[in-house]
């Protein structure tokens, strides 16, 4: 009797841990999710499929959080697979607004990426939060093809309009741009800070293979560096 027994215990927690999987891993969200502290950790914390989040804390009696909420509800569901939405009712929650998020003022609005929070950098009407949305969920690190091209198409996504450019001359000039970010210690460290600082500036890559009249535009005047 003890074998089946184990047999039958281990498969009911196998069925636990593939339920709680299966749970945690939701689909990308159309609308607004009302996050709790029950909920918060596994639909924030824990869903790869949603790994992006606005976040808005909020009082219902607000009047700017009163204005705030149908913009939401209009763009959550055209960012639906690029940034979810949620809202914590900070009259109820008021142990996850003051604990975790020290709440100070309404609405309180935060992102959530790569395990960290921020502050949401932006303005509160629609196209801006979803140009933000749009920007965060590309890659970091846009191709660079002249000084024209970085200031007027990459840096118009940055609140101060500064774009921050890196040239490599080691860097494979035949690969993909995610690829050739790779191939160097030094590509691979601007990356990393591209992704971290990326809701607040704008990052460029200038291929290896640019012409030198187009590299001089940058202040360099010799492709070796």
């Amino acid at each position: 009797m003890t074998r089946p027994l184990r047999c039958t215990m281990a498969l009911v927690v196998w069925l636990a841990m593939l339920a709680s999987k299966l749970y945690f891993s939701r689909a990308s969200y159309d609308h607004v999710v009302e996050l709790t502290s029950d909920n918060f950790e596994p639909l924030v914390q824990q869903d790869p499929a949603n790994g992006l989040w606005f976040i808005k804390l909020y009082a219902p009696w607000c009047g700017h959080c009163k204005a705030l909420a149908p913009i939401l509800d209009k763009v959550a569901p055209f960012m639906k697979g690029k940034m979810a939405f949620g809202k914590i009712d900070c009259t109820v929650e008021k142990a996850l607004c003051k604990e975790k998020f020290q709440v100070k003022g309404y609405p309180t609005l935060k992102i959530y990426r790569d395990g960290a929070f921020f502050d949401y950098p932006g303005e509160r009407h629609a196209d801006a939060i979803i140009t933000f949305g749009e920007k965060m969920s590309e890659n970091p690190v846009q191709v660079v093809e002249d000084l024209d091209h970085a200031i007027d198409k990459i840096a118009k996504h940055s609140k101060d309009k500064i774009v921050f450019v890196a040239y490599d001359p080691d860097a494979p000039n035949d690969h993909t741009l995610e690829t050739t970010l790779l191939s160097t210690q030094r590509l691979q460290v601007f990356s990393q800070v591209a992704r971290i600082q990326q809701a607040f500036a704008s990052f460029g890559y200038i291929p290896s293979n640019i012409g030198l009249t187009k590299l001089s535009q940058f202040g360099v005047e010799n492709k070796v560096c």
